[in-house]
């Protein structure tokens, strides 16, 4: 049995097999764990991502508002209310075996209008679709509402980590820094709870992990199968109706039919395919973005006064050097490395010690000196390009999400941006996996520290989590 998920996770060579086993598990087990011992609601924004979930589930084409049951917008009602109390004194609630007995009277089944779930208007039902098939399923075998919130989280767990499998399957090199992002305990929480981050998080690690394997099949003169090239068009399809900017990654694209078309080891029918699959991908991204342009949902969330994207960009065109200042501030003092848990019956366990993040920093960034063998070797003209336009990209990305938030969520003038969390740059950190030259990696007994550490942070929420069960 364990042959078979090595050989199925392409680790099977691996020195590394054992260890990268271990730290699945461990991802898995502290995944199930957070999906049915966490309180409703205990993830950021989870009650707005469940409301949206649900409203979708009844009606797919709703634009804003929607409508739930009484007893789900009951459950979203009480469990803020406790999380409420939780940040301000201890309670015993939010994390516990036996929080469901709390919520015995959620089962009205009238139906109410709901504002809870504006803020996620902006995102397509395609990023909620694994939520919104279980929510029927629900419906249709008459779960409560309490197991149909279970339910949706274990669904939206089990796709994201076999998407995340998936990923480490196909990514010919860099298995070790994929494990280490998933590693990160923010992420691995990511994975559980009902959220747009959740089919994002999967869609992202499987994209570029194919992009990276078509491109270096194509760079070493071998052959590529079709059905790569189709499952790479699906998921893309996919991943451009995800968070926004997500979509942005598909950028790799030109790289890949710029080698495809210079050494010809694509197929001019593969390259046309690709060459629209992409130019398809992006204006899907922009129709939609232009189709609910006007839906502002978080000046509902965040409650600001003073929120308009237009008289933003009009600020921000009129002062350019004001804005280049606004932006280099903010980045340069933005907490990267404080890694969010939640919310938590201790407010002191909310976010993991500055000192104990720094241990899947030093993993990330030593993981990528983790040898993989000639895998990640191809010819230096191919190897920069492709390592040039990723960090590229990845940096874009991050100027974009500072963009978004200040247009989106800050208030006219305002010279700090108000909204962002380190959680939306970790699903894009596989772009930072290089190709290599092979000079100076990692031996086996320092790569093996590396693996160990990187795991430390993860044990430090699973510790929190099983003393705060066990109170």
């Amino acid at each position: 049995m364990i042959r078979k998920i090595y050989k199925f996770l392409n680790i099977d060579n691996s020195k590394y097999r054992k260890l990268y086993l271990f730290q699945i598990s461990l991802i898995f087990f502290v995944g199930i764990l957070s999906v049915f011992f966490r309180y409703p609601m205990s993830w950021y924004d989870e009650q707005v991502h469940y409301a949206r979930v649900i409203t979708y589930s009844n009606d797919l084409d709703s634009k804003s508002e929607g409508y739930i049951e009484k007893g789900e917008q009951e459950l979203i009602n009480q469990s803020m209310r406790t999380i409420s109390k939780s940040l301000g004194e201890s309670t015993s609630e939010v994390i516990s075996f036996r929080w469901s007995n709390s919520f015995k009277n959620v089962s009205d089944s009238r139906i109410v209008k709901t504002k809870d779930g504006s803020a996620a208007s902006v995102y397509s039902p395609l990023v909620y679709s694994p939520y919104i098939v279980a929510a029927w399923i629900a419906k249709v075998i008459g779960l409560n509402t309490i197991t149909t919130f279970l339910f949706l989280r274990l669904i939206g767990f089990l796709t994201v980590f076999a998407l995340f499998l998936f990923s480490i399957r196909k990514i010919p090199f860099g298995k070790a820094s994929l494990i280490v992002i998933a590693l990160v305990p923010t992420v691995t929480i990511s994975f559980t709870a009902i959220s747009a981050d959740t089919l994002t998080y999967g869609l992202l690690f499987l994209v570029i992990s194919q992009l990276m394997s078509i491109y270096q099949k194509v760079s070493l003169s071998s052959k590529v199968k079709s059905k790569e090239i189709i499952s790479l068009i699906i998921c893309s399809l996919f991943l451009t109706l995800a968070k926004m900017p997500a979509f942005t990654v598909l950028a790799l694209y030109i790289p890949l039919i710029y080698i495809g078309f210079k050494k010809g080891k694509l197929s001019k029918q593969q390259n046309i395919i690709l060459g629209m699959s992409f130019i398809v991908c992006i204006i899907s991204a922009l129709t939609w973005y232009m189709s609910i342009k006007n839906i502002n949902g978080n000046v509902t969330y965040y409650g600001a006064a003073n929120i308009d994207q237009s008289k933003q960009l009009e600020v921000l065109l009129t002062h350019p050097l004001r804005t280049l200042r606004v932006f280099f501030e903010n980045i340069i003092n933005f907490p990267f490395f404080d890694f969010q848990l939640g919310y938590s019956d201790n407010l002191k366990w909310t976010h993991v010690p500055v000192l104990i993040s720094l241990f899947s920093v030093f993993g990330f960034i030593s993981s990528l000196k983790i040898w993989d063998g000639k895998l990640s070797i191809i010819n230096r003209e191919d190897r920069i390009i492709y390592n040039s336009l990723s960090k590229l990209i990845f940096l874009g990305i991050m100027l974009l999400i500072f963009l978004i938030f200040l247009l989106q969520s800050t208030e006219v003038g305002s010279e700090a941006i108000v909204g962002i969390q380190g959680r939306y740059f970790f699903a894009f950190l596989p772009l930072l996996i290089p190709f290599s030259n092979g000079k100076y990696m990692l031996d086996q007994s320092q790569s093996v520290k590396v693996l160990f550490l990187s795991t430390i942070p993860l044990i430090y929420y699973l510790t929190l989590l099983l003393v705060q069960l066990k109170n």
